[in-house]
């Protein structure tokens, strides 16, 4: 009786030490060039599990109006890095979401960088955290979307 309460007790410890985690790394992350004109990104983290996030990420060039997005869900596959990965005809994109103490250094992988645009297709950045705030939804354009509707 002893043994199945110690398991049950380290069960309960480890889920809530995982989502406790995951809901650390939740926020809103950038990244800018020195200059006016100059390459931008913008991440919103939205915990999702205890091993998945939803995000929202634009990136900039740096030319007037020349931006991409992207949003999807990221899954971890090592200690504190997450992918997120989607192939198709017209559409192959990987990327790693490398999360330290105060942001995410992000790189898109060689092998699949058809993601949505030039900014995002070779983006290797480290996105600052700045807010600890998370976002119930983002906007594309006028049109609000709820991260709990992504699927």
């Amino acid at each position: 009786m002893k043994t199945k309460l110690t398991i049950l007790l380290l069960n309960i410890f480890l889920l809530t030490f995982s989502q406790t985690k995951i809901q650390k790394i939740g926020g809103q992350f950038g990244w800018a060039g020195p200059e006016e004109g100059d390459p931008w990104g913008e991440l919103i983290v939205y915990p999702k599990t205890d091993t998945t996030f939803l995000f929202y990420l634009r990136a900039s060039t740096g030319e007037l109006n020349e931006s991409s997005i992207i949003t999807g869900q990221a899954k971890l596959i090592d200690n504190n890095k997450f992918e997120y990965l989607k192939k198709g005809d017209d559409f192959n994109c990987k990327i790693i979401f490398d999360y330290h103490d105060n942001y995410f250094f992000i790189k898109t992988q060689n092998e699949y960088n058809n993601c949505n645009g030039e900014a995002l297709n070779n983006l290797t950045e480290n996105f600052m955290r700045e807010s600890d705030d998370i976002p119930d939804f983002y906007t594309i354009g006028t049109t609000k979307i709820y991260f709990k509707d992504m699927k």
